[in-house]
């Protein structure tokens, strides 16, 4: 079920037009974020996922942002790609729907680098989503950073800058952690492969989660930094969230 289509906004922070996949789901109850992977785009979850029947089952609409190489960061090279996610890509998807959901009943997923910024949105902006999925999620930069092979440090400078420096605003687990300080949590699905690379950190966020009791689930299980993960707990962990309410 291919439903979706991409539109091109305009981003006033960006200055400059910007794609996003766009699935109007009919009367739709809700609507989801799905945000992509380092080195993919906004058509990624419609190309290798069943999102559109899933979104259609349970009454979603769903949009898909492109944030290019960016990790949806404001990057050290000056593009302010976090700031076009959160503060003013909610008004356009409005504007391209036609219609403006409230918080508990919007949603946020990711994979990979998507995941640290589902994340990232959720807890830096308290109160948008009802819930995030997270697979196999970029959620410890530094870690992440100290996993990198050489040849891959200049793509990641311009975003982290020449030092490749994890500043607070960036640092996922200590904006969960003050998030959860100031009162705030919401539901999160994190689901990671024993292959994964980033298993390691997964297991060791899911313990932050677990200290800082933000109600979550873990799921683990064979697999790597893939597709056939992905796809396969998708599923599950939209139904896992729409039973959160």
């Amino acid at each position: 079920m291919k439903n979706g289509s991409v539109k091109q906004v305009f981003s006033q922070k960006l200055g400059r037009k910007v794609d996003v996949w766009v699935l109007d789901t009919p009367n739709p109850k809700g609507l989801i974020y799905m945000m992509h992977g380092n080195g993919g785009d906004c058509l990624e979850w419609e190309e290798n996922t069943d999102i559109a029947a899933l979104a259609a089952q349970y009454g979603l609409a769903a949009v898909a942002p492109d944030f290019e190489d960016s990790y949806c960061t404001n990057t050290a090279d000056g593009r302010p790609w976090f700031e076009y996610l959160t503060e003013e890509l909610p008004g356009l998807v409005e504007e391209l729907l036609g219609q403006k959901f409230p918080p508990e009943n919007t949603y946020i997923a990711g994979l990979s680098a998507g995941a640290y910024g589902a994340l990232k949105w959720a807890f830096a902006h308290p109160g948008s989503f009802a819930g995030c999925i997270s697979l196999s999620g970029v959620v410890d930069m530094a870690a992440r950073i100290a996993l990198l092979p050489a040849y891959r440090l200049p793509s990641f400078r311009p975003i982290f800058g020449r030092e490749l420096t994890v500043v607070p605003q960036n640092d996922l687990p200590l904006i969960t952690r003050t998030a959860a300080r100031d009162g705030y949590s919401l539901p999160v699905f994190l689901a990671c492969g024993t292959e994964d690379s980033f298993f390691a950190m997964n297991n060791e966020y899911d313990k932050l989660l677990t200290e800082l009791n933000i109600p979550h689930v873990y799921h683990t299980a064979p697999g790597g930094h893939e597709w056939d993960f992905w796809s396969e707990w998708i599923g599950p962990a939209m139904q896992w969230m729409m039973e959160q309410k």
